[in-house]
């Protein structure tokens, strides 16, 4: 997936994890938070590699705002 940022004028290759990740709020025309993430993408999330998807979304969530695509929603 290429992503343009448009305030910035960058433009963005994204791996397929990270183009699902970043289409699945859009999706959900909402914020999502990181378990309800795990629950779409990992095949058993009460399973033991939950935890590792949980930690690549979070990676790729925290590679999102550096580039300024995402931010995180305040409590």
């Amino acid at each position: 997936m290429v992503v343009r940022h448009a305030r910035s004028g960058s433009t963005h290759l994204l791996e397929s994890l990270a183009g699902e990740v970043l289409k699945a709020p859009v999706e959900a025309d909402a914020g999502i938070r990181v378990p309800d993430l795990v629950a779409i993408f990992c095949p058993d999330p009460a399973g033991e590699e939950s935890a590792e998807w949980s930690d690549a979304i979070q990676s790729i969530l925290s590679e999102f705002q550096r580039l300024g695509l995402a931010e995180p929603e305040e409590p």
